[in-house]
């Protein structure tokens, strides 16, 4: 998953853009996870699917697999719980209009972890 984003279909049709978070390779099964949120929602949840090669999502049904997902999510959250790479508010000295999970603005981003999450 190279974009930023991407677009559900559900099953009565709606279509729903998400944000991506970030993406994480389990060593050990080399299966692939993606973590993403509605960039729309005022505080939104973030959900995790797996993923394969050609964009497909499927759920995650092992209670284990949640459990080290949980723990790289937390670990993500923890490491950059400084930067505001999630959400910029009025505050912000980045002239941009970016919605993404990480800001895509060049020099002027007021996000110090924004490196990070490329």
């Amino acid at each position: 998953m190279e974009n930023k984003n991407f677009t559900v279909i559900t099953d009565d049709g709606k279509e729903i853009e998400f944000a991506i978070l970030f993406t994480y390779t389990m060593e050990e099964t080399n299966k692939k996870y993606v973590y993403y949120y509605d960039p729309k929602q005022e505080s939104p949840d973030v959900l995790v699917s797996e993923y394969d090669d050609e964009g497909n999502l499927f759920e995650v049904k092992e209670d284990e697999v949640w459990d080290k997902l949980e723990e790289i999510y937390n670990q993500f959250m923890e490491e950059n719980e400084e930067g505001c790479c999630h959400h910029h508010d009025d505050d912000c000295d980045c002239d941009c209009d970016c919605e993404d999970a990480a800001c895509d603005c060049e020099d002027d981003c007021c996000c110090d972890k924004k490196e990070s999450l490329k």
